[in-house]
């Protein structure tokens, strides 16, 4: 798994030390983050992509995505945000 990326380190200074999971959605929203700059053209599926938030980001990089969750409620809500206007 790579390292943090510099920059969320940095961002991540104020957390250390901290024991809850603040810290750690930060590191993975921050390497999530700094992985969207090599995806364009992939072809990718979101398995648990609940509402679709990611699924999104990652077709805004440029990625060919698919998304699947078990519930069906998750997959509505992620269809609605698709469908509306941004």
């Amino acid at each position: 798994m790579p390292s943090t990326p510099c920059c969320a380190r940095e961002c991540l200074r104020p957390y250390e030390g901290l024991q809850w999971a603040p810290k750690s959605y930060l590191t993975i929203s921050y390497a999530f983050e700094a992985s969207l700059s090599n995806i364009s053209g992939e072809r990718i599926i979101d398995l648990g992509c609940e509402e679709g938030n990611n699924t999104r980001k990652l077709a805004r990089a440029g990625a060919h995505m698919s998304g699947a969750d078990l519930s069906k409620n998750m997959i509505a809500h992620a269809i609605a945000e698709e469908q509306k206007p941004h």
